[in-house]
């Protein structure tokens, strides 16, 4: 089985991650597509580097001290993969948060196999979801794309799930303008590939889409300002004619997009 650890740095959910944790400012919620098969291991690979203060995950700090295998005591989870939490314990986790961390300045709440919620254990997290505590992540792992919309709402939104095989695609990504002509630019952005006719729903599928495929070919600063104005339009709700300014700025005019994130987030 090939090392978790790599398989996940090629997703292009992972350029995300990584933009936030150099940052260490990130949005509060994620709503994370995993494979259940590795869920576990992936959520231990994440929490090292999200609860270490350093964000190496391994540099003797304290924090990584306290962990024990396994577990730590700043890692809470409920449910487990393939087996969503009930109300109960969606209860439990949800007054976990608001208790301040034990070993660092950070607490990671998991909902395990959180596509697969009843309403009433959804409903039961919504407060926690949309307004946790300021030292707190909650990281929703989803089993599938799917998930009720009052939480996919209240989350970012990324995929981490490894691909092993070349995904097929169907629509081929865009052909960046190789230069800054205005006029070429006017006409890349009125062409259908771009999304003229798109909804901005359809239009951040494509995105993921357009993302993974970059990737691929190797374009992974490309595919790392698609992928984070893709999380910044689905958690802020952006329109289509924003998600296409903010990569004409990126990617036209060479501004660094991580500096838009603080002003949206």
């Amino acid at each position: 089985m090939p090392d978790l650890s790599i398989a996940l740095k090629e997703t292009p959910g992972w350029a995300t991650l990584a933009a936030w944790l150099s940052r260490r400012e990130m949005p509060h919620t994620w709503a994370i597509c995993v494979d259940p098969a590795r869920a576990r291991e992936t959520v231990r690979i994440l929490a090292h580097l999200f609860l270490c203060p350093g964000g190496s995950g391994s540099d003797g700090c304290p924090t990584c001290g306290a962990w024990r295998g396994e577990d730590h005591p700043d890692l809470v989870e409920a449910g487990a993969p393939g087996a969503p939490p009930g109300i109960g314990e969606c209860r439990e986790i949800t007054g976990e948060l608001y208790l301040a961390p034990v070993a660092g300045k950070r607490k990671v709440a998991v909902i395990h196999a959180a596509d697969r919620l009843s309403l009433p254990a959804a409903n039961s997290i919504l407060k926690g979801a949309e307004e946790p505590p300021t030292t707190v992540l909650v990281w929703l792992l989803l089993e599938s794309d799917s998930l009720l919309p009052t939480l996919r709402s209240r989350a970012c939104s990324l995929d981490l799930r490894p691909r092993n095989e070349k995904t097929d695609y169907g629509d081929s990504p865009p052909v960046f303008p190789q230069d800054r002509d205005p006029g070429a630019w006017g006409t890349w952005l009125l062409s259908p590939e771009w999304g003229r006719d798109r909804s901005a729903d359809r239009f951040r599928q494509d995105l993921q889409t357009w993302s993974l495929c970059l990737s691929e070919q190797g374009a992974l600063r490309q595919a790392e300002v698609l992928e984070i104005i893709r999380a910044l339009g689905e958690g802020q709700r952006l329109s289509l004619p924003m998600m296409q300014d903010l990569i004409c700025l990126a990617l036209k005019e060479d501004y660094p997009i991580e500096n838009v994130l603080n002003a949206l987030w």
